[in-house]
């Protein structure tokens, strides 16, 4: 399949950093890429929802009604932009603190002798897969050869190692709320189970931004042989969407999908998406709700050069059951643009691969995105992974226990 490298933009709904790029290295066009001209972020057609200014770093957005949520989503041409850094940023109210003490922990020790420490900026560290598989199980697991066909990040978070060892997502449902999927693309399709669409509601959710579908790629594309395969490949896919093409979506809608999620069997929800536009009780009270089910929220922490995630990856500082996901490139260092941990409590925080993420446009083809949006479903990947295991109780508190067990695991970063 044809491959173009775009740097996504840099923020999530209120800011967007985003690199033009004819960085085609991997290829002489891409198929159906819309509108790779064009870096502007669309203001959003509804005068309530967020304004997304087009810059390098904004630090902040205009200002939004309280229950709505803005998104800079991206799509391959580096237009909207979310959490990605760019990609499906979603903006949400601001998040109260919520009942419940912070996911992670506070120890420094991890299960089965793996031994983390705290940082403010990349939390617990960087994920590894094999060293949660072995946390887990008790056994030893060797170190094999990089896979094919996949993003530098599962090969680097040795997410293909346990791919080999037979544990693939099988049996676990993954919600992703997002700005829908590529219902042409059979390569992720064949992985959905539901789709429904809160900007239209109707039980279409065809992406027509792109962020969504890169997302889902990055868990879910199919492991066959051609084009991408993703990191749990076996997993089942909710697909609720919540952002429109621009990127853009309300918070009661991303409530509302999260509750959804809960109530028809997810065991893991990812959201690429974060802002600031005010207060968000019902958001807040749907992640509570999610947690209080045993329901894993991985959430990016935002691409803000914050030195703390946005909400509402934020809540995970207060909700046990949810993990905000910041960005390390191919090096395993911290990319610029990724908000940080913040607090020097330890909390359900940790990084992986968000710096040329190779994902799935809109055409079929493949592209470059950089972005916290791409680190989340990675993390969310890791998850379905180990719940595949069957070895992790499924009860209220299965989400609190795939934070503990992904953030023991992790390493830290210097």
């Amino acid at each position: 399949m044809p491959s173009v490298i775009v740097k996504e933009p840099a923020r999530v709904a209120f800011a967007k950093k985003e690199l033009d790029t004819p960085k085609v290295e991997k290829a002489d066009s891409v198929k159906d890429t819309p509108k790779v001209e064009k870096t502007n972020v669309k203001d959003t057609p509804k005068v309530e929802k967020a304004n997304v200014k087009d810059t390098q770093k904004v630090e902040k957005t205009d200002s939004v009604e309280d229950n709505e949520v803005a998104v800079n989503t991206g799509d391959a041409t580096g237009g909207v932009s979310g959490w990605s850094i760019g990609l499906g940023a979603l903006v949400l109210g601001g998040l109260a603190a919520a009942a419940g003490g912070g996911g992670g922990g506070g120890s420094s020790s991890g299960d089965g002798g793996v031994t983390t420490s705290w940082s403010s900026v990349s939390g617990w560290g960087e994920i590894d897969v094999l060293a949660a598989l072995s946390s887990l199980t008790g056994e030893e697991y060797v170190d094999t050869a990089d896979a094919d066909d996949v993003s530098w990040g599962i090969n680097r978070s040795d997410a293909n190692d346990v791919n080999a060892l037979g544990y693939t997502g099988n049996g676990v449902v993954i919600a992703i709320i997002d700005s829908g999927i590529d219902t042409e693309n059979s390569d992720i399709m064949g992985n959905v189970i539901y789709q429904y669409d809160y900007v239209n509601d109707d039980t279409d959710a065809t992406d027509d931004n792109g962020h969504g579908t890169a997302v889902a790629s990055i868990i879910a594309a199919a492991n066959n042989g051609e084009g991408l395969t993703g990191a749990a490949y076996d997993a089942e896919l909710m697909i609720l969407k919540v952002l429109n093409a621009d990127g853009a979506g309300y918070a009661s809608d991303i409530s509302e999908a999260i509750r959804y999620a809960v109530d028809h069997g997810a065991d893991i929800i990812s959201m690429s998406l974060g802002g600031e536009v005010g207060t968000s009780v019902d958001c807040l009270e749907a992640l509570q709700y999610a947690d209080d089910h045993g329901v894993l929220v991985v959430i990016a922490s935002g691409n803000e050069y914050a030195s703390e995630p946005a909400p509402p990856a934020i809540a995970a500082q207060e909700i046990d059951g949810i993990l905000a996901v910041g960005a390390i490139d191919i090096d395993g260092l911290i990319a610029d643009f990724s908000n940080d941990a913040g607090s020097s409590t330890p909390y359900g925080y940790v990084v992986a691969a968000g710096v040329d993420v190779e994902v799935y446009d809109l055409g079929g083809g493949t592209v470059l995105y950089d972005g916290t949006s791409f680190s989340a479903p990675l993390v969310a990947a890791e998850a379905a992974i180990l719940l595949s295991t069957g070895l992790i109780a499924d009860n209220t508190s299965t989400d609190e226990a795939l934070v503990n067990l992904i953030t023991s695991s992790a390493n830290p970063v210097v």
